[in-house]
């Protein structure tokens, strides 16, 4: 299934989806995800101008659906996607290179704290500046920065770890190699989930 699309600065492009056991391609070429009930993403570069395909990249992670795509600047391919363990989503991205979709860079979140249910995410966009952002939906607490470091957000506004009974939705921004530069949580009782970023050039969001 395909999941998003984005145009390169030459007019070809980037295909994002996720295939279950084997797939066979145009070209005649096949990829194959080990397991009909698990998931892995696929990324494919076509010819803009006949479809042909230039390249197909497999990212190798057990159980990964596919999200979201966008590119920067110099045409860096970044792309979003969840795992799970268990009943817990964990939500990645990853950085690859435009010419050959290699992996350049990639990044998770952490599992949520003292939660077994709901950590999403559902949209990446890439800044003027290349920046990363990011929003999704979690259960709880949730750490948001991908490094060793811990920063956890909550709909409460605490910084550590503590429980809770809403679902909130969150926004984070980090520079290209992952570092977190803010994010926070939108939402207080119930149920609040985002789904879709817009990105305006006098660096508003929507």
């Amino acid at each position: 299934t395909v999941s998003d699309l984005a145009i390169g600065s030459d007019g070809h492009v980037i295909g994002l989806g996720q295939i279950y056991s084997t797939a066979t391609f145009s070209d005649s070429g096949t990829l194959t995800s080990g397991s009909t009930s698990s998931p892995k993403m696929v990324v494919l570069k076509l010819n803009g101008s006949t479809g042909a395909i230039i390249w197909k990249e497999l990212i190798d992670t057990t159980y990964l659906n596919a999200v979201a795509i966008d590119l920067d600047s110099n045409d860096n391919i970044y792309i979003a996607g969840e795992t799970a363990t268990g009943t817990v989503g964990v939500p990645h991205f990853f950085k690859l290179s435009y010419s050959d979709g290699s992996t350049l860079t990639s990044g998770s979140l952490g599992v949520e704290c003292g939660q077994s249910s709901i950590q999403e995410i559902r949209d990446l966009i890439v800044d003027e500046n290349d920046d990363i952002i990011i929003t999704g939906s979690f259960y709880g607490s949730m750490d948001i920065d991908p490094t060793a470091s811990t920063t956890y957000i909550n709909p409460e506004d605490y910084t550590t770890c503590s429980s809770s009974s809403s679902i909130a939705t969150y926004v984070a921004k980090y520079d290209s190699s992952f570092n977190l530069t803010w994010g926070f949580a939108v939402g207080n009782s119930g149920v609040d989930q985002g789904y879709q970023l817009a990105y305006e050039p006098t660096n508003n969001l929507i």
